[in-house]
């Protein structure tokens, strides 16, 4: 629709959410930096959905309803994440490399099959681009 420059100011709008966050919020330590980093872009997504509705006369029903099943997969992956450190701190403490490589592979494992019960259209629609962007890759 030719409309960049609502995206582009909201771009702008991410980044200072970030930085703003990071030096205020950051400052708590790297659990806390990285929220700042989600709370930011969970502010941008809500200014998204206000010029979705604003400017494309979008309905913010639809598209909260659209956002919230992605949303929940991502609370329930942060969720077995956390699980996940606690019983690794507990029962097999390991390097801090170690363990964030195995948490970012528990992370993925989680929004997958989290992803696939509360957003399972979504999820598989995705599953079929990925395919048709192999298939053309082996192709050519």
């Amino acid at each position: 629709r030719r409309r960049t420059q609502p995206i582009m100011f909201l771009g702008f709008v991410k980044l200072a959410f970030v930085i703003g966050l990071l030096v205020t919020l950051g400052r708590a330590g790297p659990l806390w930096a990285c929220t700042a980093v989600v709370l930011a872009s969970h502010l941008t997504g809500l200014a998204h959905l206000w010029v979705g509705w604003q400017f494309e006369g979008l309905k913010p029903g639809a598209l909260l309803a659209a956002t919230m099943r992605p949303l929940v997969a991502s609370g329930l992956m942060a969720g077995a994440v956390v699980l996940f450190r606690a019983a690794i701190d507990v029962l097999m403490p390991m390097p801090a490399k170690l363990a964030l490589v195995l948490e970012v592979g528990v992370g993925g494992v989680a929004y997958a099959a989290a992803a696939l019960l509360v957003a399972r259209p979504t999820a598989l629609e995705f599953v079929e681009v990925v395919r048709g962007v192999l298939s053309r890759k082996t192709a050519e």
